[in-house]
């Protein structure tokens, strides 16, 4: 079976129901049928960090010192090719929750709320019997954005791991979707005191002037250096808490009765681009790291493009809890169990820059910003710096194909009605057909 997607009778088009059939790790079988192997654990723990671009860790050839991160590497499922939805941590988040892409949800600008109709992770793992909460770090405007639907608790608020395992401890005999997220791995400057880091003099004014600068701005070589180490002395603190974390279920015996997912939200953009912590689609932002610990299951490293909002999917099945249908991500099971087959593609969007979108397929990747349109081959330039539009048309024409027919059917699928498109006419039906994406 390909990986594709059932959006269950999200609309009608001539009184009929169309099942759309999307290409690619955009898929899920809104009918799906559980995999053979089945797992002892239950309980369902997300570690979410904000941040977090794939690069930089050890264990995926980076620079900064992860040494817990690699360890959980080397006991997990390692995705190498695992793409967020969304920069923001909201709409990140609320595909992840939701196994839907931004437009569908409808959490896409600042100030939006995921749609009540959308049926969440917690909801789900709520119903099969498990225990719910949430506890999240640095959400912008605070509140929830609709975030908290299915969760029993759902606390913004500061130091989340540790409001995590306090929570853990009150209900250490039950079934639990416990999610913790935020600890921001987007700091530039080092203010702990026994830093030896030290910033170029003037830094932190050029930092809010490139932040607050209307076009793009890159960081001088200087100002640069400085970034990168205090982002990767950041990443390694934020190592040794996600490790107190880690071990404090290993010594309470939760991390043997729990799938343990190690995701991050978004990357963070170091001037690539002229970009500056999240405000684009490129590699340095969407590309992020993705591990899944399963007691019993054997560590692997997985190269298969997949996308965040795939968790949903594949943790209902972990699980063993019901698929709520209308689904647009795919358990991951199947390509863990090697019997997946391609086409794989993950889709990204933003309403930074006047609307981004992007597509990553077969190594290559598309961005369009409003008119204009990016092709990047992402194994010889895995930042995403050299564009070859130019120089391969027909491969930039075949991706934006996709993208376009992607497009369309995530706003005749969203569950927003300022987003909806409610009919499609003929010749949009005909793409959609000849892509794969409609019967």
């Amino acid at each position: 079976m390909t990986r594709k997607t059932t959006f269950a009778a999200l609309f009608t088009i001539s009184m009929l129901i169309l099942a759309m059939l999307l290409s690619g790790s955009c898929g899920g079988d809104g009918d799906h049928k559980a995999t053979e192997q089945k797992f002892p654990a239950r309980s369902v723990i997300i570690l979410a960090v904000d941040g977090l671009r794939a690069d930089s860790l050890g264990c995926y050839g980076g620079a900064a010192s992860t040494p817990v991160l690699d360890a959980l590497a080397g006991e997990s499922v390692r995705f190498d090719q695992s793409w967020a939805q969304a920069p923001a941590l909201q709409a990140s988040l609320a595909s992840l929750l939701t196994g839907l892409y931004p437009t569908t949800h409808g959490l896409v600008e600042s100030g939006d709320h995921l749609v009540p109709e959308a049926n969440t992770l917690a909801e789900s793992l709520s119903t099969a019997g498990l225990k719910t909460a949430a506890f999240i770090q640095g959400a912008k405007g605070g509140g929830s954005f609709g975030l908290d639907q299915g969760f029993g608790q759902y606390t913004v608020g500061p130091k989340p791991g540790l409001a995590g395992l306090s929570w853990l401890d009150e209900h250490a005999e039950e079934d639990v979707f416990l999610l913790v997220a935020g600890w921001s791995a987007g700091r530039l400057e080092s203010t702990d005191a026994d830093s030896e880091l030290k910033a170029p003099e003037g830094f932190a004014q050029r930092l809010q002037q490139a932040l607050t600068s209307e076009t793009p701005v890159t960081l001088n070589e200087e100002d640069l250096n400085f970034a990168w180490a205090a982002y990767a002395a950041h990443i390694t603190r934020i190592d040794a808490a996600i490790g107190a974390f880690i071990e404090t279920l290993r010594t309470s015996g939760r991390l043997d009765t729990s799938t343990l997912v190690l995701v991050g939200t978004s990357g963070f953009a170091l001037s690539e681009h002229g970009d500056l912590i999240n405000n684009s689609l490129y590699p340095a932002v969407t590309r992020v790291p993705l591990m899944i610990r399963m007691p019993g299951a054997p560590a692997k490293i997985i190269d298969t493009v997949v996308e965040v909002l795939d968790l949903m999917p594949t943790l209902i099945e972990v699980a063993d809890a019901i698929n709520p249908g209308g689904l647009q991500g795919s358990s991951l099971m199947s390509i863990i169990g090697g019997t997946s087959n391609p086409p794989y593609i993950a889709f990204s969007e933003s309403d930074q820059g006047g609307g981004m979108t992007s597509v990553v397929m077969n190594g290559m990747q598309l961005v369009t910003t409003g008119d204009q349109a990016s092709l990047f081959d992402l194994n010889a330039d895995p930042m995403a710096l050299t564009d070859l539009a130019q120089d391969f048309p027909e491969r930039a024409n075949v991706l934006s194909e996709h993208l376009g027919a992607w497009s369309k059917m995530v706003a005749a699928t969203s569950l927003d009605p300022e987003r909806k498109i409610e009919d499609l006419d003929d010749d949009t039906l005909d793409q959609l057909r000849s892509l794969g994406y409609i019967q």
